[in-house]
């Protein structure tokens, strides 16, 4: 949502050791066209399911975060012939009324142009709890 494809640069160093990678911006962040909204999770599974199909994928491994989760969810419903497995984390199946408030933030905060960085120490407040948020900083994964 508030991140582009470079937050998996880490993740894609793993995964190209023993797969073919791809990542994509969803329509209107990262380095992609910013076309009237509202967006929906559909369109931007209809989005993926044309990018495969662009690049002759008949079939993939998908895996979502965050909102990804949902896209990737959509995906399996609508376009159930592309997935060979799905791998969902840190997501759910419907946003709740508190998640929306979050969402709002998000948009506030990149509307005042704060900085990626913020907006991901802001994701995992919400995502992770305080003992892991300790441990994973004291190892110095984080900044």
């Amino acid at each position: 949502f508030s991140v582009d494809h470079t937050t998996w640069r880490e993740v894609v160093d793993e995964f190209k050791l023993s797969y073919k990678v791809i990542v994509l911006d969803n329509r209107g962040s990262g380095q992609t066209d910013v076309p009237d909204g509202p967006y929906s999770i559909e369109q931007m599974a209809d989005d993926v399911a044309a990018l495969c199909k662009a690049l002759q994928i008949d079939q993939a491994y998908f895996v979502g975060n965050s909102m990804g989760g949902f896209i990737v969810q959509a995906i399996s419903y609508r376009y159930p012939q592309l997935v060979k497995k799905l791998v969902i984390t840190n997501s759910t199946y419907a946003a709740h009324t508190s998640f929306h408030y979050y969402i709002e933030a998000q948009i506030d905060f990149i509307n005042a142009g704060a900085p990626a960085s913020a907006l991901i120490k802001a994701g995992c407040s919400w995502s992770f709890s305080f003992e892991f948020l300790c441990n994973f900083i004291m190892w110095g994964a984080a900044s």
